[in-house]
């Protein structure tokens, strides 16, 4: 009979165990391989002649009738989705492929206690549960538990690499326009600023002839340097100071 402890305190509940063989490890600790086959509800304990403490055992079984109900039968089910979903993430494909062969429904719930995150109390609360629906419950809860951290945890990395990329392409570019206006002699100027050539900067200056605009009235450049009647100033001559007339 193996039965857990914690903090001082049996579980109600153990393992029915066989012993499969006996040997040492390589270091000549003695070990034993043993294989659970049930469960058996504690009862009083007897102090032993030797160190062991005796201690009375029911073995349970499982309701047939309960196992194959239909609620029974659509935990496991969703059990086995979640539980495969979970593995897959984890790299555990090899022992998702296992689940489907598992048709006890408490088998079942138990591949749980795989999990290393569960915790000694929630195994020992696993081994204690034996009505099969409250035992697929807990597994099904826990398991959806387990995969929704695991997927939080999956979307933060992801997040922190897409801003990390972003950190990076933005840094690129920073370089790059720092390295555009070096060439252009502008090098102390902030590399994510408007871009401008020295040729666009004098366009957007200030213009020099809008009182001659305004005293020639809205008619664009184009058309009165194609006008026909007479000779006309080029404007672009005229800021010049040539004043040459242009036929």
């Amino acid at each position: 009979m193996l039965v857990p402890s914690i903090d001082g305190r049996f579980a109600g509940v153990g393992t029915i165990a066989q012993i499969e063989n006996r040997g040492q490890l390589r270091n000549g600790t003695p070990a034993l391989t043993v294989r659970a086959v049930g469960r058996a509800v504690l009862g009083a304990g007897v102090v032993g002649t030797g160190d062991g403490l005796w201690i009375e055992a029911e073995p349970y079984e499982d309701d047939p009738s309960v196992a194959d109900g239909d609620t029974v039968r659509d935990l496991a089910r969703r059990y086995r989705t979640i539980a495969t979903a979970l593995l897959d993430e984890l790299g555990g494909r090899r022992f998702a492929a296992t689940l489907p062969d598992i048709d006890h429904p408490g088998a079942l719930a138990d591949t749980i206690a795989y999990w290393p995150e569960l915790g000694d109390d929630r195994r020992v609360e696993l081994l204690e549960t034996l009505d099969v629906e409250a035992w697929l419950r807990l597994a099904v809860a826990w398991a959806e538990a387990a995969l929704h951290e695991v997927e939080v945890a999956k979307a933060i990395r992801q997040e922190v690499s897409d801003n990390l990329e972003k950190d990076q392409r933005e840094m690129l570019l920073r370089r790059q326009l720092a390295a555009i206006r070096s060439e252009l002699g502008d090098g102390d100027a902030d590399a994510l600023g408007d871009y401008r050539t020295p040729r666009r900067a004098r366009r957007t200056g200030p213009r020099r002839d809008g009182a001659r605009r305004h005293r020639q009235g809205d008619r664009p450049a184009r058309a009165r340097r194609r006008a026909v009647a007479g000779v006309e100033l080029d404007p672009h001559l005229a800021r010049r100071g040539a004043g040459a007339p242009v036929r």
